[in-house]
């Protein structure tokens, strides 16, 4: 870790920063995810701080932008605006840039001055030495990924799209690997364990247990990679992680942990030893193993600063580059087994945002904007349901962690209207279990009292959306939360 910035004044730190990191990150690509038009476009913004400006719109007083750091997002050219607040640098700024740049800088603030650190000593060293617009290439094409946000964002889907994500849709089942991660999911489930099973005994003509080494998705996407690499055609592969967080990460990678550390080569920085198994397991299967291909991945080196190296051996493994590891994270989960801070390092993270309206990041399929809620003789949008229940959700956790995604629920009929019983079951079960059962403050969506004479209802429960006046309640919800009906 190297500091390279230190500044007091929250404006000129900002400028600063953003002048440095363009030397490596040219039009802002990984920060540019937080950007967000306003208007007519002209304008970005990071949450609510004016962030740029289009050059071909600035207003008169030009000099609250800065036109010597300019950049294209999504055919315009931006410059910064300049009046950027401690509150806008610290509550918008900071957690959006330390995200998008988490493996290779880090914004702190201490005794009143803010700091910008390099993560990567070459990185660090490259932008002190020379001080001009050189682009500074950190890594080879892989991608090391986590992609987090509310449940229902449409995470798997990012991943999956041609149009918007990786396009995962469309490459051969050969090379992508998909795992989800739960509590009870270990290393032997991950990377793979010696199991019996029965075979022929064609002597005997009897079936016989024996024992061999069972792969698991590490294992076949490890062994898929340096088969693609080796060959010459480099071909990505794809390990695809859902629900990251609902495992031990700890457990589950175990050493494999290491080999998360990457080079600007995009090869594993260290390798690791692996058990006898794994290897053997390698070396002689010739359908999934490496077998096909094994004098070349032994023998094989890399240069790296004047250096030859020999990333992996008969019994040592280190990741190639054309092996690619994306996963998904709900923030809902996230209190079930909380990753550590050197694990998060060893990733890049993509916020999914919410979407309360289309935009151009949304692909031809997305229609949220058109799911309706039926409840008895009333009808609502879905998605002015969901932002106002995302700000009441807000309001009683202080906090976006429960909220949900445009796609937390989808119709099923052709229509695209989402019938009362699965909004009950799903959502409004979401609702009470995971943010209002002992929220008994805050009455809008639950806790309210509801009738009156022998049927009232002195707090509405998630009970009390199963009796006969299970519509007229849901209805009331509806009011309370200001969403407003409309026609079919």
């Amino acid at each position: 870790m190297k500091e390279i910035l230190k500044e007091k004044s929250a404006a000129t730190f900002y400028r600063m920063v953003m002048a440095q990191i363009q030397k490596y990150d040219e039009n802002f690509s990984k920060l540019s995810l937080y950007f967000q038009k306003t208007g007519t476009g002209d304008r970005l913004k990071i949450d609510k701080p004016h962030f740029a400006c289009c050059v071909d719109a600035l207003p008169n007083r030009k000099s609250d932008y800065d036109e010597s750091v300019t950049w294209t997002h999504e055919g315009k050219t931006y410059c910064l605006y300049l009046e950027f607040t401690p509150k806008d640098l610290e509550t918008a700024f900071i957690p959006k840039f330390n995200v998008a740049y988490a493996n290779v800088f880090s914004i702190e603030k201490n005794a009143g001055e803010y700091i910008l650190l390099s993560l990567q000593q070459d990185v660090g060293e490259a932008m002190d030495e020379n001080d001009q617009p050189d682009k500074i290439q950190l890594k080879a094409n892989f991608e090391q990924k986590i992609f987090f946000g509310a449940p229902g964002t449409g995470k798997s889907f990012k991943i999956d799209d041609p149009e918007k994500g990786y396009g995962l849709k469309d490459v051969d089942e050969s090379r992508k690997f998909r795992t989800t991660f739960h509590p009870d999911y270990d290393y032997a489930q991950f990377v793979g364990a010696y199991k019996p099973k029965k075979e022929l005994n064609n002597t005997t003509n009897k079936e016989e247990l024996t024992y061999s080494f069972v792969p698991q998705v590490f294992a076949k996407a490890y062994a898929a990679a340096w088969r693609s690499y080796l060959k010459g055609n480099k071909e990505d592969v794809f390990l695809v992680i859902e629900e990251i967080n609902r495992g031990n990460c700890a457990q589950i990678f175990g050493d494999i942990f290491q080999l998360l550390d990457r080079n600007g080569k995009g090869f594993s920085d260290y390798s690791i030893d692996i058990d006898s198994d794994f290897a053997d397991w390698l070396r002689t299967d010739s359908k999934d193993g490496l077998q096909k291909v094994w004098k070349e991945y032994i023998n094989f080196r890399y240069k790296k600063d004047d250096e030859e190296i020999c990333p992996a051996s008969e019994t040592k493994i280190a990741l190639p580059p054309n092996l690619n590891i994306l996963a998904t994270m709900n923030t809902s989960d996230q209190s079930l087994f909380p990753m550590d801070s050197a694990f998060k390092r060893r990733f890049d993270w993509e916020y999914v945002p919410i979407r309360y309206a289309k935009d151009s990041d949304c692909g031809d399929d997305w229609k949220a904007d058109e799911f309706k809620i039926v409840i008895g003789d009333s009808m609502y949008m879905w998605l002015d349901f969901l932002k106002k229940v995302n700000a009441d959700i807000y309001d009683a956790t202080q906090s976006e962690d429960k909220q949900m995604g445009e796609f937390f629920i989808k119709p099923k009929s052709d229509d695209l209207k989402i019938a009362f019983n699965e909004f009950r079951s799903k959502v409004l079960f979401y609702l009470w279990d995971s943010v209002y059962k002992d929220e008994t403050e805050r009455q809008a969506v639950f806790h309210f009292p509801y009738g009156d004479g022998d049927g009232k209802i002195n707090s509405v429960t998630f009970q009390s959306l199963f009796g006969k006046d299970a519509e007229a309640i849901v209805n009331k919800i509806m009011e309370n939360l200001k969403v407003e009906k409309v026609t079919a």
